[in-house]
């Protein structure tokens, strides 16, 4: 029973390193596979993430911001502020991962609070699992400042 103890607290303090490392370098996506193959429990996961986001580099800003293309910037100015956040999300995971997760999505502000609807429930939980650390950053890039992320099913 010890070993057993002993194990899963050295597993965690690997996954917690590696989570940590892939957070620090921008590699968001990265972070949360390796939190979908870890010990770490979505709270503990959520807590490396605010860490990262409170303490971590601001080199991440939205690329558009220093874009040399004023006619991108000027389009994105245009558009609602989901449309901005899915914009830089679709810079920063494959173009099948968008289609399939982001594509059909509709997000609103309401106060401090991001409001994400997804067309159901398995399609909520896995935005929720697996892209909320980057929902939430490409929202505080893209807005200036950090919201609330919820996901519902429209």
């Amino acid at each position: 029973m010890m070993n057993e103890k002993f194990s899963k607290g050295t597993y965690k303090r690997i996954d917690e390193e590696r989570i940590r490392k892939a957070l620090e370098n921008g590699r968001f996506q990265d972070a949360i596979v390796l939190f979908s193959y870890s010990v770490l429990t979505k709270d503990e996961f959520t807590l490396l993430q605010q860490t990262y986001v409170s303490d971590g580099p601001s080199e991440m800003k939205m690329k558009e911001t220093e874009n040399d293309n004023p006619q991108e910037a000027t389009v994105l100015q245009n558009t609602s502020p989901w449309e901005q956040i899915l914009h830089f999300i679709s810079t920063k995971i494959s173009a099948t991962s968008f289609e399939s997760w982001f594509k059909q999505t509709k997000g609103e502000i309401d106060g401090d609070v991001l409001i994400i609807s997804s067309g159901d429930s398995y399609q909520r939980d896995w935005l929720e699992e697996r892209y909320s650390m980057l929902i939430w950053r490409a929202a505080e890039n893209v807005l200036g400042r950090a919201y609330e992320v919820r996901f519902t099913v429209s």
